[in-house]
């Protein structure tokens, strides 16, 4: 997924909404920081009720995909209205050894 993380983000968007989840991207503020991933549906809703996992595995993922450090605010899963996951566009991509040291600390929580 070449380009900037806000580039990175719509692509994201787009394959979320081809299988089914309904997402977006949204400025937040002005959007020069930040851009919000708003997913309006889940197909995998209530497996993610009982196994919360998978919605800490997707954001996961999405650091990944998106070369930034994401942070997930809020699931429909957890009984929200949309997933939310703020992509932080203002920033250098990940070092690959940031990326180990966030791998390592997540899978301790």
């Amino acid at each position: 997924m070449g380009g900037d993380a806000r580039k990175r983000a719509q692509a994201l968007a787009d394959a979320l909404t081809d299988d089914g989840y309904a997402a977006s991207v949204r400025p937040v503020g002005n959007g020069d920081f930040a851009v919000q991933l708003c997913q309006g549906h889940c197909p995998i809703e209530q497996v993610a009720r009982e196994y919360p996992q998978l919605c800490e595995a997707e954001t996961a993922a999405f650091s990944k995909l998106l070369g930034v450090h994401v942070q997930r605010l809020a699931t429909l899963a957890q009984g929200e209205h949309v997933c939310t996951t703020v992509v932080p566009v203002g920033v250098a991509p990940l070092h690959p050894g940031a990326r180990r040291v966030l791998k390592h600390s997540n899978s301790h929580n």
